[in-house]
């Protein structure tokens, strides 16, 4: 069962009555995300009431202290069950999480090398891949 629904931009107008009561049944949240509100003041906002209702922080999260990239990676990692480099504007590695599983060769070049291989930055500049994360408040998918 989900503690929340959240619907994108598009929907006008009141939830239908069915929609209503079914998530009033099952003690489900909707909530309409407006177009001028991206995901990420989304997420704040959902945070900041979890923490005033008294829910806890998850606790690889919770476990990080401020500033601590490389426990942020570990924990993301944790979550995402896979390896995570945090990187600056300019592809330089800033962190990456310290997994048992095998990375896969190009993340290996990238921590090694300190910054993603300039090929691979290229590529995902040409594939509008930055323009896309920096454009942006939603998640943005794409293949390792």
């Amino acid at each position: 069962m989900a503690a929340a629904v959240v619907f994108g931009p598009g929907r006008p107008g009141r939830p239908p009555d069915a929609l209503r009561a079914a998530a009033e049944n099952a003690g489900t949240a909707v909530l309409f995300r407006t177009a001028w509100c991206g995901w990420t003041e989304l997420v704040g906002a959902l945070r900041a009431g979890l923490v005033l209702s008294g829910v806890p922080a998850d606790p690889a999260v919770a476990a990080v202290a401020p500033g601590d990239l490389n426990g942020l990676a570990d924990a993301v990692a944790v979550l995402v069950g896979g390896a995570v480099t945090i990187e600056d504007v300019e592809s330089r590695v800033l962190a990456y999480s310290s997994t048992k599983e095998d990375v896969d060769e190009l993340r290996r070049l990238t921590i090694l090398g300190r910054r993603v291989p300039e090929w691979r930055v290229a590529a995902m500049r040409e594939a509008g891949f930055f323009r896309a994360l920096w454009g942006s408040g939603d998640v943005i998918h794409r293949p390792a």
